[in-house]
Order: structure tokens, then sequence, then C-alpha cells
């Protein structure tokens, strides 16, 4: 997270017109937690599913090689057809990410201006874009 920061906070100014402080505290925020979840939970997993599969793989040899051909032929057409999904499921995060940037954004912004918000009456408008 800290280098993140860093990185940030190298930007040229250019890009902090282009982004929102407060889609980049979000961001800051959110990515990551979720990099950091996935990648101490993933690797344990990884590692026990790892052994899992290789004695499990290792008893269905000594029990019927031809039954085992099989299930690896089943097993690589199920792959293959979960790699469209995979794909829309990253573009669906992704596209969640992006809407709570936003909403982040437009909260930061307008409860940071809320003296001016009222003065010339937004709080509806402010609604429609938190929205």
């Amino acid at each position: 997270r800290t280098r993140l920061f860093a990185h940030l906070l190298s930007q040229e100014i250019a890009f902090f017109d282009s982004h929102k402080s407060g889609e980049l505290v979000s961001r800051l925020g959110s990515d990551t937690t979720l990099v950091q979840m996935g990648t101490t939970e993933a690797l344990t997993e990884t590692v026990v599913s790892s052994i899992k599969a290789l004695v499990s793989v290792g008893l269905m040899f000594s029990i019927s090689w031809r039954l085992t051909a099989i299930v690896f032929a089943v097993c690589a057409v199920l792959l293959l057809g979960s790699i469209p999904v995979s794909q829309l499921v990253g573009r669906m995060t992704s596209a969640y990410q992006d809407a709570l940037s936003e909403a982040a954004m437009v909260s930061t912004e307008a409860l940071g201006a809320m003296p001016t918000l009222r003065s010339f009456d937004g709080e509806e408008l402010e609604h429609r874009r938190y929205t």
C-alpha cells in the first residue's frame, strides 16, 4: 500500500486532472485489500490443493489408468469452457470496482463541500450522481 501511495505521489499533475482524489483514495484502500487477501489466502489454498490433487491422481492411476485418462479428457473440456466465464467475471469485477470508486469519489466531493452544496440547493443533483 505504501509503494502504491508513493507511486501516486510521483505522478504528473495531468494524472490528477483526469483522476479524482476520491477515486484514488477508494482504489488505494480497496485494491490493496483485495491483493492482500488474494495473495495470503490463495497461496495457502494452492499448496494444500496441489498436494491433494497429486495424491488423488496417484491413487486414480493405481486403480485404473484408462478411467483416469477419461477423467482428464473431461477436465480439459471443462477447463476450456470455464475460460470465457472467468473473463466475464473479471470484467464484472472491474466494473464493480469502478462503480464503487465513482460512488466514493462523488460522496467525498459532496460531503467535503456541503456548505457550498447546500447554498446552491444541489443535494438532489449529488444524490442522482451518487446513484
